[in-house]
Order: structure tokens, then C-alpha cells, then sequence
């Protein structure tokens, strides 16, 4: 995408000095260093950096998975960083939407039945969710695979019901880790290009951690992590 059609669109997105530390053993590892970004409703913006530049921290802190030591983070609207754990796990369940590299998907569930389950946590009338789990599924290309359990479908299909799961209760941010990390060039290329198409069919804002440069080369724009640190380019700038 060589123009960002979202760059003056309200942020859905903010964070501000995010700071986080873990220990290991006597060590403290200093994974963010002050980092600030500012996502657009509806962008798609790519995290780009090599394993250990702080990806994956940044993307929980902003869904609400892991808490900052310093710094605050504001998503769609809500001020994460002072929210009590039931809030905040309820934000999570409501406007989030969480895509691994590893799908986590519950292997004695059926394909239909694993995309449920977080419409059932929302306490969602069971039949309503079992309808939208079927449309969410029959979306992403898997209307014949509703009763395949996870074994029985190939990795290209087991993220593309993790997908399904992640937007049963019509979240407002999807949020990606390596989402294409465990699949073939050609299979992690249909996957972004579906999640790209539901972006614009469904109104999302998307922030997606990777490490791969084409990938990243296509969404909205780049934000660069280095050690803890971000640098924010575009593709434009990136050639």
C-alpha cells in the first residue's frame, strides 16, 4: 500500500514513555524503553523488528494482556493502564481480538466449537454465538470445516478459525503476533491478504507484530522497533 487512506483519522491507538522490565535470575531486562506510537482507526500498521526488539511485549501492553512499569496506553478510548483487572479483562474479551503464531486453538473442540468459546465467556445467548461462529467461519473460508477438529485441518486453516475466534464478539482492534511465523510463503500470504479484506469489511484497526519485511511492506505503515526503542517509517520511506 503506497498511501495510508486512514493517516487523518481519529487515533484509536496511543501509548506514551511505555517502559517495561523483567527479571531473569538477578538480571533485569529492560525489553521498552520509552516507547510512544499512535495508531489511526481503521490502519493497519505492522511492527517490524527482529526477535527480542520488543514486539510482542508492545502488542500485550497494548491489548491489555501484560501491564507497563511506566508510561500509559489509551484504546479506543479507554486509559488500560488504570483499569482494574475486571475491567480490563472484560475489554479484552469485548474489543480485542488476539491472533498467535501458535493459533491456540483447544484440541478436543471442534473448529465450530473453539470459535465459540469467547462469546460464551462473554455470556452470549448460546445460540446467537453459534450463529455468528458458523457466519465467522463460512467469512474465513471454513463453512465445510465446522465440525473438524484442529488435528484434522492443515495450519493455513487452523489460523484461519484462530481469526474467527478472534472476531466472534466484533471487536474493534485485531491484534497479531507472527500470525504467518508457522505457515509456507504462499499460505501466510492468503492469511494477511484475509485479514487485510476484513479489515475493510469490518471497520478494524490492526496492529500486527512480524519480523517479515514484505509482509509488513504491504499494511498501512511500518512502525520499527530496535532494542526496546521504535523509529516510525513508512513504505514510502522504507523503498
Amino acid at each position: 500500500m503506497n498511501e495510508n487512506p486512514v493517516s487523518s483519522a481519529p487515533a484509536a491507538i496511543r501509548t506514551v514513555s511505555l517502559v517495561k522490565t523483567y527479571s531473569l535470575g538477578k538480571k533485569n531486562i529492560e525489553v521498552l524503553k520509552g516507547v510512544d506510537i499512535t495508531v489511526s482507526q481503521r490502519e493497519i500498521v505492522a511492527l517490524l523488528g527482529a526477535s527480542g526488539t520488543g514486539k510482542s511485549t508492545l502488542l500485550h501492553i497494548i491489548g491489555g494482556l501484560d501491564t507497563p512499569d511506566s508510561g500509559t496506553v489509551e484504546c479506543g478510548g479507554h486509559q488500560l493502564h488504570a483499569m482494574k483487572e475486571r475491567d480490563l479483562s472484560g475489554f479484552r474479551n469485548r474489543c480485542v481480538g488476539f491472533v498467535f503464531q501458535s493459533y491456540h486453538l483447544l484440541p478436543e473442540l471442534t473448529a465450530l466449537e473453539n470459535v465459540c468459546l469467547p462469546g460464551r465467556i462473554a455470556r452470549r445467548p448460546a445460540g446467537e454465538v453459534r450463529d455468528r461462529a458458523a457466519g465467522m467461519l463460512e467469512k474465513v473460508g471454513l463453512g465445510h470445516r465446522l465440525d473438524h477438529r484442529p488435528y484434522e485441518m492443515s495450519g493455513g486453516e487452523q489460523q484461519r478459525t484462530s481469526i474467527a475466534r478472534a472476531l466472534i464478539n466484533d471487536p474493534q482492534f485485531l491484534l497479531a503476533d507472527e500470525p504467518t511465523g508457522n505457515l509456507d510463503s504462499k499460505t501466510g500470504r492468503g492469511i494477511f491478504e484475509l485479514m487485510v479484506g476484513l479489515r475493510d469489511s469490518l471497520g478494524l484497526t490492526m496492529v500486527v507484530a512480524t519480523h517479515d519485511r514484505s509482509l509488513a511492506g504491504t499494511t498501512d505503515r511500518i512502525i520499527y522497533l530496535d532494542d526496546g526503542r521504535v523509529d516510525t517509517g513508512t513504505l514510502s520511506s522504507d523503498g
